[in-house]
């Protein structure tokens, strides 16, 4: 899923993730997130990367509905394989990684513990 400014504001359940990842909509990429949606995100094992400039992309027609986007979470790079655009957003750091790698921070942590 592809937003412009404030994507999760107001949500601060984890619902809210719940719901998008059920969906089965594989990321989100925005260009800022609440901080509170961010972290469930995250403790939930969802991914979401900052792209700056997305909103500008969104309105100029950079990116489209229907686009298909392959995003490398580890450098931050999104690339539209429908037009070949690149972008480039905030990669995840290595903590935030091992936590949806493991599937949520629940998971993480008891990797961890057994570890």
């Amino acid at each position: 899923m592809v937003a412009g400014k404030n994507f999760g504001c107001g949500s601060s359940r984890e619902h809210a993730v719940y719901c998008l990842k059920e969906a089965g909509v594989p990321a989100i990429l925005a260009e800022t997130c609440s901080r509170i949606y961010y972290r469930n995100a995250i403790n939930n094992g969802y991914p979401v990367l900052f792209v700056k400039g997305l909103s500008d992309a969104i309105k100029s027609g950079k990116i489209k509905d229907g686009d298909s986007l392959a995003v490398e979470m580890d450098t931050g790079t999104i690339e539209d394989e429908t037009s070949g655009a690149l972008f480039h957003g905030d990669a995840v750091s290595d903590l935030e990684r091992d936590i949806m790698t493991a599937g949520g921070l629940i998971p993480y942590l008891k990797a961890q513990k057994s570890g």
